[in-house]
């Protein structure tokens, strides 16, 4: 299942039309400047996502996370390695937003994940996705993934809903910009 997912996976990014930050160094993300459709977000720092805000849509590298978590029994191993990465790959996400020629209107980063526990360590809000049919949804789309990467899938498919985790580019750039 994985060989056929690396033959395709350039086919997919070429469809959603996502760019790598960095492919010189070991960056974790694929983004992409989405223009926000959702209802309005108040995140912890004060600042409001509204609709048609610029974001930068960010992607987990799933095909390459799951190449090397796949060997590894524990998952809180997992979730550390994972929260490594995510750490270390955020400042060149930030390098990204500050090089896009639309850098004042970026109001922030967003991803959709079912990994969301210790994200308020790296200063995402957590924010559950108000819409049950598009939760629904990213739930059974990310069913595959869940059931590779997790030792006992049936036991914690419950535990695991999509969330949101956002970040604006003003906490971003204060933990994550190097200044």
């Amino acid at each position: 299942m994985l060989n056929a997912w690396e033959l395709l996976e350039p086919l997919g990014h070429a469809l959603r039309r996502l760019s790598y930050i960095d492919q010189a160094s070991p960056n974790i993300f694929r983004v992409k400047v989405h223009c926000y459709k959702g209802k309005n977000l108040m995140l912890s720092d004060g600042i409001s996502i509204q609709k048609n805000d610029l974001l930068v849509k960010i992607h987990l590298k799933n095909l390459q996370l799951l190449n090397e978590l796949l060997p590894l029994n524990n998952d809180l191993k997992k979730y550390r390695i994972i929260q490594r990465y995510v750490e270390q790959s955020l400042p060149g996400v930030y390098q990204y937003i500050e090089a896009h020629k639309q850098v004042a209107k970026i109001k922030g980063i967003f991803g959709i994940t079912m990994l969301h526990r210790g994200c308020q360590q790296l200063y995402f809000d957590v924010i559950d996705i108000p819409s049950p049919s598009y939760r629904t949804f990213k739930w059974i789309s990310f069913m595959p993934i869940h059931f590779l990467s997790v030792s006992k899938p049936l036991k914690s498919i419950r535990k695991h809903k999509p969330k949101y985790l956002v970040m604006s580019t003003h906490t971003l750039a204060k933990k994550y910009g190097g200044s």
